[in-house]
């Protein structure tokens, strides 16, 4: 059965891409493939950084729906994404996610654990009413925005799109679709050939505040 994410070495970056249907929704089967790849990028030495990227233009990632009866099944998803988003951004090398489309609930939080954001002018970020992020995806929020907005982004299921992502600092760059990729390897590139010190430290330090900041929330 094909995964539902892959990964490539492009030079000394490992490009992550998301593939699950049309919709990208994050359910066990992404998410154990997802979990599986970063454990594989993990054991190549020469990588230096990771891109995050959709196959679909239009979609980064996005809740999968839960069926009535599907309850016990949305637990196990749940833990599953809580590993997942650790995994992520305890990693030791930059991560950017290239944002090209909705990226909502658990699609939102995947792009919360990279270190970067850049995103297509489509782009739009937020939780689906009646959702709850992890802890971990809340304190990211919370570290970007403050606790006052992110509550509003959580609570009311607020949609935010590209350009007030931008000015909140969820996003770093927005760019047209076809530079996206382009834009996120160099920056990749030129994070990953930074004083490995100088980054770790950097690294740290923010992995620090998520973990301190998801005890408190």
């Amino acid at each position: 059965m094909p995964r539902t994410v892959n990964w490539e070495l492009q030079g000394r970056v490992a490009t992550l891409q998301l593939g699950n249907s049309l919709t990208n929704a994050v359910n066990q089967p992404f998410l154990r493939d997802f979990h599986q790849c970063l454990f594989e990028i993990e054991k190549q030495e020469q990588v230096k950084a990771i891109v995050v990227r959709s196959s679909q233009e239009k979609v980064f990632a996005t809740t999968g729906l839960v069926k009535r009866g599907e309850e016990k099944e949305s637990d196990k998803n749940r833990n599953l994404l809580y590993d997942v988003l650790k995994k992520l951004a305890l990693m030791p090398y930059p991560t950017i996610a290239i944002v090209s489309g909705i990226a909502l609930g658990a699609g939102f939080e995947l792009a919360l654990a990279c270190d970067l954001r850049i995103a297509n002018e489509s782009a739009r970020f937020g939780f689906l009413n009646g959702t709850c992020p992890t802890t971990i995806g809340a304190a990211a929020l919370i570290d970007l925005i403050g606790h006052s907005r992110a509550k509003e982004v959580m609570w009311f299921g607020q949609t935010i799109d590209a350009s007030e992502a931008c000015r909140l600092g969820i996003v770093n760059r927005i760019l047209p679709t076809h530079q996206l990729m382009d834009e996120g390897l160099e920056m990749a590139f030129a994070a990953g050939a930074q004083h490995e010190k100088l980054f770790k430290a950097g690294k740290q330090l923010w992995q620090k505040v998520i973990l301190e900041e998801q005890k408190s929330y």
